[in-house]
């Protein structure tokens, strides 16, 4: 529901709304052109010009738009950040109570710079002196939560030129809090009571009293918090407890909370007092010392300093780290959309298992840190080339996949072994995020030589997975190689595709703001899974830290179909009804020595019916290009979810997404995932280039990016007349109603709709020639709240036709009214077998 517009108050607005940033009832807009940024406050359904927030403390430094002031804001709470890259500072503002309005106001608070802020003086022939800034871009980029601040210096060009050496940074500030101490004292241990607190006069002159829950006399950290933030004046506080025993002092034992004030800003704040509950302490009849509370300060809050520096660590200093910022909790995302995205990977394993799997992601039960093996030991293979290699034991189950790389020639040659089940022990290639090939072992410890030909799938991206899904058996893989040269160390193989970073916070303490010591650490660096030259995937960001979700912008990549060819009219397929093709395609719908299609290689049939390729016809190149030019820059945005490792329950997330997203009406320049913001599960993005230039905002539940098949092939016979296709959602979302769409298309089965299948039943089997295989389908499903599997139908037909071949279905997930889910968990296969 459009609620307004919103206007500048005066002056030139040609970059107005060029940042933009809202919590609750209050919206910040920046207006570069005017150098300001604008606050509106929610008041009766009505957003009114409530201050423009301006550069302060700057002498006489005339700030105009070439600084880039209000390019980017963020706003949390009480406090808001508005940047100005141009003289490398960032204004920090802080809401107060004003005592004459008696209302809160924003306040100039301080000047955030980095430790590198520099400049030079140089004295000019006239005698003058001029001052040279040096431009790392601090501040490019913007973002808080609560007492934590990140600021991005991703380099200015010229200072990129002139000192190739540094790197691009990410700045951590932090603010410790108001932090007042609570001690009980008794000289016995209370048997029962309980005793409140409250906070008078805050905020400072005001006559509000805020009054507490009742808080136990043996309070854990969590009760206390939850009775304090019942006050009225108080929304987050932090919580830690101690206790100590001195026999020696008439009141030997003392109780203690450390109360940390996390969303309260003010300069001062009153002490808190305590008020004996409806229940008072009791204690044994040996007492001689009447209980006591104190309230004490323990300490006072302080002004945001910098605490640390985050690097990506790739050696390219071009990457654009930090052009955009996301912060939640302890997580906060980094976008990098000028990297290639280049694989951080060994493909022979020969570092050993110090640092043989980097860039490499385990599942499953497997110890993935214990590969690669030393090939001296008694298992080791035949044919092992050189000292390490991935051999999986019989005890657990598990996958190893590679970052993803561009394939550039045609040629993938590789060494397995071990088992020979293409269902549970293989060596599989996905492209732009769809298993394609799939090769296994022999049945035995030898490694043998295998070869894909990988020609059709030249200029997308790919990646190696390793599957172990056998607790009987094994499998060993060794030597990857590719018949074209991967990019040398410095070298994007990918220019502008794009990357981004996932740091988390870690403390040692209970207590972040209280007695913890907290360090910010890389844990992912993620990449599309089809990345593309020039996509600016990550050029905007959003992240949830209680979810454990992420979406990335990438407002210039291509357009693709289901599959993620490039369409001939975007969003329409052709169909191929045999998988009888001529042998040199034959490579593309084996796995291993079984002849066992997948969906993205029946996809390639189809695709390659369409170009008459399946009988020796040359490749359309004219047409290819034409398709490329019409999906150029359409856009997408690409949904993250983290995962918990089975084996060690540790929390982690995936290299590549786990959804590609695109609205129904995507076009050519719209430039879908420019902008990005996520509040729960309800994602809002952007794309300014739509309806020709126009622009359009899209909103989406991302919660529908936790639903799957339950599993990747249903089979069924014909003389089944329905199947039940089962979703599963991550028990994480079993809160919330979540509704998705899915639908059914021909693969080498042949559908036929409602009409025509109802008509078919009631036939005789000997007359249901034009009858097709099944009933297509489309519609939704919705997951009611605590239930994380529900069901669709779909009708098959039986007849007494033999069937010379495979036949196939496919099924996919949607946004409900939209296009297709694009990514592996939310398509499956349907294979219905003769009787």
């Amino acid at each position: 529901q459009l609620m307004g517009g919103l206007w500048p108050p005066s002056g030139d607005s040609s970059l107005f709304g060029d940042s933009v940033a809202i919590r609750g009832d209050t919206t910040m807009v920046g207006n570069v052109q005017g150098a300001e940024a604008v606050v509106y406050t929610l008041d009766s359904d009505t957003w009114t010009t409530s201050t423009s927030l301006l550069p302060f403390g700057i002498g006489d430094v005339a700030v105009t738009s070439e600084h880039g002031f209000a390019s980017s804001i963020a706003i949390s709470d009480d406090i808001a950040l508005v940047n100005c890259p141009g003289i490398e500072t960032v204004f920090l503002f802080t809401k107060l109570y004003d005592q004459e309005s008696q209302r809160y106001e924003w306040e100039n608070w301080q000047i955030l710079r980095s430790s590198e802020y520099a400049f030079d003086t140089q004295i000019m022939d006239s005698g003058k002196m001029k001052t040279y800034l040096h431009e790392r871009g601090f501040g490019t980029a913007v973002a808080v939560d609560g007492r934590t601040v990140a600021i991005s210096a991703p380099l200015s060009e010229y200072f990129r030129q002139s000192n190739p050496t540094l790197q691009e940074k990410v700045y951590i500030f932090s603010s410790a809090p108001h932090i007042q101490q609570i001690t009980l004292r008794c000289d016995e241990i209370p048997r029962s009571g309980s005793f409140r607190l409250q906070l008078s006069n805050y905020p400072d002159g005001s006559s509000n009293t805020g009054i507490s829950g009742s808080i136990p006399h043996d309070a854990t950290p969590d009760q206390m918090k939850m009775a304090l933030e019942e006050m009225s004046n108080v929304e987050e506080v932090e919580v830690s407890f101690s206790s100590t025993y001195d026999g020696l002092r008439p009141d030997k034992h003392h109780f203690t909370w450390k109360v940390a004030f996390v969303s309260i800003f003010t300069d001062t704040l009153p002490l808190m007092e305590p008020i004996w509950g409806e229940e008072p302490l009791v204690l044994g009849v040996s007492s001689t010392f009447e209980p006591h509370i104190d309230v004490a300060t323990y300490a006072t809050q302080s002004s945001f300093v910098e605490v640390q520096v985050l690097l990506e660590g790739d050696t390219n200093n071009r990457n654009g780290f930090g052009q955009s910022l996301a912060l939640s909790d302890d997580s906060l995302i980094v976008g990098a959309p000028f990297s290639g995205g280049n694989p951080r990977l060994s493909w022979d394993f020969e570092e050993g298992s110090a640092v043989g799997l980097t860039g490499w992601k385990g599942t499953g039960t497997i110890n993935w840190q214990e590969q690669p093996v030393f090939g001296g030991e008694a298992r080791a293979p035949t044919n092992l080339q050189g000292r390490y290699y991935i051999g999986t034991e019989n005890d657990g189950v598990g996958t190893l996949t590679s970052d993803p790389f561009s394939i550039f020639g045609h040629e993938i040659f590789f060494l397995v072994g071990g088992g020979c089940d293409h269902l549970d022990t293989y060596v599989e290639l996905i492209v732009d995020s769809y298993p394609v090939l799939r090769a296994t072992g022999s049945c035995r410890e030898e490694m043998d030589r295998i070869v894909w030909d990988v020609t059709e799938y030249m200029g997308r991206t790919g990646q190696i997975r390793i599957v172990d899904a056998s607790s009987s058996e094994h499998i060993n893989v060794d030597d990857i190689q590719f018949s074209w040269e991967t990019p040398i160390i410095g070298i994007d193989e990918s220019p502008n595709a794009g990357a981004a970073y996932i740091f988390a916070r870690n403390c040692v303490g209970s207590s972040p703001h209280i007695d913890a010591t907290c360090t910010w650490t890389l844990q992912e660096r993620i990449v599309a899974s089809d990345k593309r030259t020039g996509a600016r995937f990550g050029d905007s960001v959003a992240i949830d830290n209680e979810r454990g979700l992420v979406i990335l912008g990438s407002p210039n990549a291509p357009l693709y179909d289901s599959y993620h060819e490039t369409p001939t009219m975007p969003g329409v397929h052709q169909s191929i009804k045999s998988t009888a093709i001529s042998e040199d395609l034959e490579n593309y719908l084996r796995s291993g020595n079984t002849l066992s299609p997948s969906g993205g290689s029946l996809r390639l049939m189809d695709h390659l019916v369409a170009e008459n390729r399946t009988e020796g016809g040359e490749h359309a190149d004219d047409e290819a290009t034409r398709n490329q030019q019409l999906t150029k820059g359409a856009g997408a945005v690409y949904v993250y979810n983290r995962k918990r490792c089975d084996r060690t329950g540790e929390k982690y997330w995936n290299v590549v997404e786990d959804a590609r997203m695109t609205p129904p009406d995507i076009h050519s320049g719209d430039g879908f995932g420019a902008v990005v913001s996520l509040d729960g599960v309800s994602a809002a993005i952007g794309a300014p280039g739509a309806h020709l230039g126009g622009g359009s905002a899209y909103f989406f539940d991302v919660s529908i990016t936790s639903i799957r098949f339950r599993q990747t092939e249903y089979a069924v016979t014909e003389r089944d007349t329905k199947v039940k296709i089962f979703l599963v959602r991550d028990e994480r979302y079993e809160n919330d109603i979540t509704t998705i769409g899915y639908s059914t298309s021909d693969l080498t089965a042949r559908g036929v709709d409602e009409a025509k299948y109802q008509e078919c039943i009631h036939l005789e089997h000997h007359l249901r020639e034009d009858c097709g295989d099944y009933e297509q389908t489309s519609g939704t499903v919705t997951f009611p709240v605590g239930v994380n599997e529900v069901y669709f139908t779909i009708g098959i037909v039986d007849d007494d036709t033999r069937e010379p071949n495979l036949e196939y279905a496919q099924l996919l997930l949607h946004v409900p009214g939209g296009g297709p889910l694009q990514g592996e968990q939310y398509r499956a296969k349907l294979r219905i077998d003769d009787k």
